[in-house]
């Protein structure tokens, strides 16, 4: 009769296991490289984490609070990952960091007194439901704050919604595709 094909079949792909498991090692665990294919916050591709403090026109990520894990999960704007929450690190550009000053006025962002064009907060989501806002009004930002938003995705929910965050990490782009 002969072995079993799933043996041979197990066999011959022990080697590509194998080899796909060092690429992981190598690239996520040594050189904190990870794979956007979900985020449509960010472009497509693959990024790097650095040791660096985010500042303006970096990117970094955030675990949001509790209650607004729970809603973007609810909404399907966020899916489920290995923040305290439960849900992925959200995706972002920063903004506004420490020392500067950021307000929301007639569905307009400003930032140290600049509107950001292109950044309106919109009352319903792009399925046409109301969208909640958590955060109205004026904020000077202080150490570890940070104003994040979606420059790629300009319906992103973000701080706008949000406000001010905390970050997990920074990282910048290695490799990115157009869609």
């Amino acid at each position: 009769m002969g072995k079993p094909k799933t043996v041979y079949f197990e066999r011959k792909f022990i080697p590509l296991l194998l080899l796909i498991l060092l690429f992981y090692w190598a690239a996520v665990v040594q050189y904190g490289l990870f794979f956007n294919v979900v985020s449509s916050s960010m472009p497509r591709g693959i990024y790097k984490r650095v040791d660096e403090i985010p500042k303006t026109g970096s990117f970094a990520a955030t675990c949001l609070t509790e209650e607004l894990a729970r809603y973007g999960l609810e909404r399907g704007y966020l899916i489920k990952g290995r923040c305290p929450t439960g849900i992925q690190p959200v995706l972002k550009k920063v903004y506004a960091g420490v020392m500067d000053t950021v307000a929301i006025k007639n569905c307009r962002v400003t930032v140290n007194g600049h509107e950001l064009n292109g950044f309106d907060i919109l009352e319903t989501d792009s399925q046409g439901r109301a969208v909640a806002v958590f955060y109205k009004g004026k904020v000077f930002l202080k150490k570890d704050e940070f104003w994040l938003m979606s420059g790629h995705k300009k319906n992103s929910w973000d701080s706008r919604y949000w406000g001010p965050v905390t970050t997990e990490y920074t990282f910048e782009p290695v490799w990115t595709f157009n869609e």
